[in-house]
């Protein structure tokens, strides 16, 4: 999952143990050239509520070489900066946002209980359970 989606969208049951990381177009470029390789093109895709694509090859490759693809790379590049996702106070906000939405999720659920109504979860396992103990909803 690429994190500066999963912020914007405050996608918080994509925080589980299946998913031990979060990519950023930065750190993925980290990890490339040191291993001996270059990121060649990128691609934002809707997969999984929002995925990075990353096209590799090795470092002396020249057969890609390509402006616009250079072009998409800087300017993704520069909206993770603006978005500071190297400032601790950005993760801590983010943090925030997220115990404050699970308040407000099992605050409703309450509230709909109340009233009556039933509750259904439909989607995967693994992020209706991390909705279910993130918020620490009961029964």
């Amino acid at each position: 999952m690429y994190l500066p989606t999963m912020m914007k969208d405050l996608a918080w049951d994509a925080i589980s143990a299946e998913h031990l990381t979060h990519w950023s177009l930065s750190n993925i470029m980290t990890l490339v050239e040191n291993s001996g390789g270059k990121i060649i093109n990128v691609d934002l895709t809707p997969t999984n509520g929002g995925s990075i694509l990353v096209f590799v090859t090795k470092k002396e490759c020249q057969k890609y070489q390509n402006n616009t693809f250079s072009e998409k790379m800087l300017e993704l590049k520069k909206q993770e900066f603006d978005f500071k996702l190297d400032q601790w106070e950005t993760m801590q906000c983010f943090g925030s946002r997220i115990r404050d939405h699970q308040q407000e999720l099992k605050t409703c659920l309450h509230n709909l209980k109340q009233q009556g109504k039933k509750i259904c979860l439909y989607g995967s396992s693994t992020k209706a359970n991390v909705l279910i103990e993130g918020a620490n909803i009961e029964k």
